[in-house]
């Protein structure tokens, strides 16, 4: 879990710890944060030995720092949290189950999202059943705190150190290795949305998802349109069911 000044750490923080799958481990990665909020989180640390705590020098943004808590990792099953984003309780259990079920190497499931200020929430969205290279170069369907990887199946990996879609990137650099995701219709996670974030620039959003796809896929330059032309569409129909 990277943590960049989040006011809602504690909620998010707490939405792990209740699991009820209890053999975990929950890195927390400090990204320079105020004085405040590294006191919570050092509270936080002291009060559960399952929390490791790290602290960045300098802020290094959420694809490194993720990459820290991987290479910290002792366990082959890596699950995300964002930490302004709830995970309900059985969130755990449900994907390990269905994804020994199925031998998938990655899963993801359901969410609908909260509004930080007016507490709104979505219409709930699910992932469809099985997500391919192919399915992700039309619409990212798999959302970070909903999603688990099996290590023992993908081996170790990284995500790309970019500040924007860097999330994206791991799943097109997996899913180009012939990795599939395996994809719930059970509401697993509550997306906090409603903070200014370098995400919100939806023409930044929409640069840099471009150029993921241009590094991370082997499509050619002629077919991009069409696949961009897709994103865009179901970038719209997402913003509508906020």
């Amino acid at each position: 879990m990277p943590v960049f000044n989040a006011a809602n750490v504690e909620l998010s923080i707490d939405g792990v710890l209740s699991q009820t799958y209890k053999d975990l481990e929950l890195i927390i990665i400090d990204d320079h944060s105020n004085v405040d909020i590294a006191k919570v989180l050092e509270r936080v640390a002291a009060s559960d030995n399952r929390v490791i705590l790290i602290r960045n020098a300098t802020n290094e943004g959420a694809g490194i720092s993720r990459n820290i808590g991987l290479r910290k990792a002792k366990y082959d099953l890596i699950a995300f949290c964002d930490s302004d984003d709830f995970w309900v309780p059985n969130k755990l259990e449900v994907q390990i189950t269905q994804m020994i079920k199925e031998d998938a190497p990655i899963c993801c499931g359901g969410f609908v999202k909260k509004h930080h200020s007016t507490n709104k929430i979505s219409k709930p969205m699910f992932p469809p059943l099985r997500i391919t290279h192919n399915d992700l170069l039309k619409t990212c369907s798999i959302v970070m705190s909903t999603a688990v990887i099996n290590r023992k199946i993908t081996g170790y990996f990284e995500m790309p150190t970019a500040r924007m879609r860097q999330d994206f990137g791991m799943w097109l650099q997996l899913t180009n290795k012939g990795y599939w995701a395996l994809g719930l219709d059970e509401i697993l996670v509550e997306i906090g949305y409603g903070h200014q974030s370098v995400s919100s620039n939806k023409f930044l959003a929409a640069f840099y998802h471009w150029k993921t796809v241009r590094k991370y896929s082997n499509i050619s330059l002629f077919i991009m349109p069409v696949y961009f032309f897709s994103y865009a569409i179901n970038g719209i129909k997402k913003y509508f069911l906020r």
